[in-house]
């Protein structure tokens, strides 16, 4: 408990006076309500962890994804050999569905006004940068989602805020804990660019948001350091993977978005379909789906 009630004593250094206000939000909150209200619980079978919402409008809906580690999902993944009719056999690999849970969070008390389940589905995964992209079922399940951080440069001693589930499962209806730090160290880790920072994480964080002070999405928890310190996928590193599969949009709040493009999302990466197939690529990553 003592770890605990540290994290929650790290939460009161956040300013309540910090406004900012979320794209397909209607007014403002504190940034303590908005990153507890743009983080969920991503339950995979006997896992849990974390998870970022992202909303796009598509049309009259709102379709909501949720951005988490491909490591979370990986147990879920079932491989099938399917032969067509003439006797040509190819392999299908499916993920089985997670539940996605949030208490949604309301005023200056940080009270929780509502417990919401949903199930979503596993619509692309891409080992090599730990990523699995997330979409809820049902259409505006959340009104909300994070806005990412559009450079590769930090101001110096910029202050980040971390949030995510804690390790135990039975939750309930306790707030999800919010610790500060700051960049640490930047480096290469399995061919991505890593940042280290000073925020604080336990068994559960991994795919919490990490925010700016403006409420803006700086990167996504991937690691946890022998230390207990947030090893983090930085929003730049995040964007080059959603360039590389025509993803741009999911990242734009300004996007007009058709449901064809999100039914056309590439389950994986085309290098990783050839692989699959038995055939090789430049650059082919060790890492397997």
């Amino acid at each position: 408990m003592v770890g605990f009630s540290l994290v929650f004593l790290l939460t009161m250094g956040i300013n309540d006076a910090n406004i900012v206000t979320p794209p397909l939000y209607q007014g403002k909150t504190s940034l303590e309500t908005y990153i507890r209200n743009i983080t969920v619980r991503v339950i995979a079978a006997e896992l849990m962890g974390s998870g970022t919402l992202f909303t796009v409008k598509a049309g009259k809906q709102r379709i909501n994804f949720v951005l988490t580690t491909y490591s979370l999902i990986e147990h879920l993944k079932k491989i099938d050999i399917v032969k067509n009719e003439e006797g040509d056999q190819r392999i299908v690999i499916t993920y089985e569905d997670v539940c996605v849970t949030q208490g949604y969070v309301m005023g200056k008390k940080q009270e929780i006004v509502g417990i919401t389940t949903y199930t979503a589905k596993v619509v692309h995964v891409n080992p090599s940068y730990n990523i699995a992209l997330l979409q809820v079922k049902k259409p505006d399940a959340f009104q909300i989602g994070a806005v990412l951080y559009p450079d590769e440069t930090l101001p110096e001693d910029t202050k980040l805020f971390h949030c995510g589930v804690p390790g135990a499962i039975n939750v309930g209806r306790s707030l999800l804990p919010i610790t500060e730090g700051k960049v640490e160290d930047t480096y290469m880790k399995n061919s991505n660019v890593v940042i280290r920072t000073s925020c604080m994480t336990f068994n559960g964080n991994l795919g919490g948001p990490v925010l700016l002070g403006n409420g803006m999405f700086i990167g996504m928890l991937i690691d946890i350091t022998d230390d207990a310190k947030a090893e983090i996928l930085p929003s730049y590193e995040i964007k080059r993977w959603a360039n590389e599969i025509g993803l741009n949009w999911l990242f734009d709040p300004t996007a007009k978005v058709t449901m064809k493009q999100i039914r056309e999302i590439p389950f994986m990466p085309k290098e990783m379909e050839l692989l699959l197939r038995g055939e090789s690529y430049a650059g082919a990553p060790q890492t397997g789906l």
